[in-house]
């Protein structure tokens, strides 16, 4: 299935659910999990999430109050609630607020995933001609399809979601975590990118200092 690299939030107060929620995703989902709203808001402060699957009631607050934190991002990622109890005066006035979409208690991962893998899909159509295929490792341009290794892979992929500039650190760390790497590494990726990519020459501008954008349309 066709799709890119995702930064997931995961909130729910049952841990146990949560954290067995995210070890289920499929892995060009890259998870992050929250048990409480002030946990979620400090994550969502610091990282550049593209959606955040929440419980709806939380035990410190519920879903219209972190509608309100999610307003006041500057960089807004997509919402899915989860419920046990939706009804259809409250989906109504949630989609009205913005949310993407609500997912009924109990669900079946692959429900889930489907949901998200139909709005990357619909994003992919709506705003680029350029995307990834994580099942292959392939990257499908305009004038072409390059295969890529799991470096050259989560690098494009990231940038590629992202949107905006993108700091060295958030790079490494996203690829890496915290295994230390050579500052020379990520460079090394970076030329063998452009080498095997031609479009990547002009679109992927490097900033010394302010770090990394990837132009979601780059062809030859």
């Amino acid at each position: 299935m066709l799709g890119i690299i995702k930064n997931i939030l995961i909130v729910d107060d049952d841990i146990e659910f949560a954290t067995a929620l995210a070890s289920l995703m499929p892995t060009h989902y890259h998870t992050k999990t929250a048990f409480t709203l002030k946990q979620a808001s400090e994550l969502l402060n610091s990282y550049p999430f593209d959606s955040v699957i929440t419980d709806f009631v939380l035990s410190d607050n519920d879903g219209f109050d972190f509608l309100r934190i999610i307003q006041t991002l500057e960089t807004q990622p997509k919402v899915f609630f989860m419920t046990a109890f939706a009804d259809k005066q409250m989906a109504i006035s949630l989609l009205n607020q913005g949310v993407q979409g609500l997912i009924e208690k109990p669900f079946d991962v692959k429900d889930l995933t489907a949901l998200l893998e139909k709005d990357a899909k619909d994003s992919i159509k709506d705003t680029q001609a350029v995307f990834v295929d994580p099942s292959k490792r392939r990257v499908v341009t305009p004038s072409g399809s390059y295969d890529l290794t799991e470096v050259e892979f989560k690098v494009v992929s990231y940038l590629m979601n992202q949107g905006q500039w993108v700091t060295r650190e958030q790079l490494i760390q996203f690829i890496w975590g915290d295994s230390h790497q050579s500052r020379n590494t990520l460079d090394t990726h970076l030329s063998n990118l452009k080498k095997k990519i031609p479009g990547l020459k002009k679109s992927l501008k490097v900033v010394r200092g302010r770090g990394y954008f990837l132009e979601a349309n780059f062809n030859d």
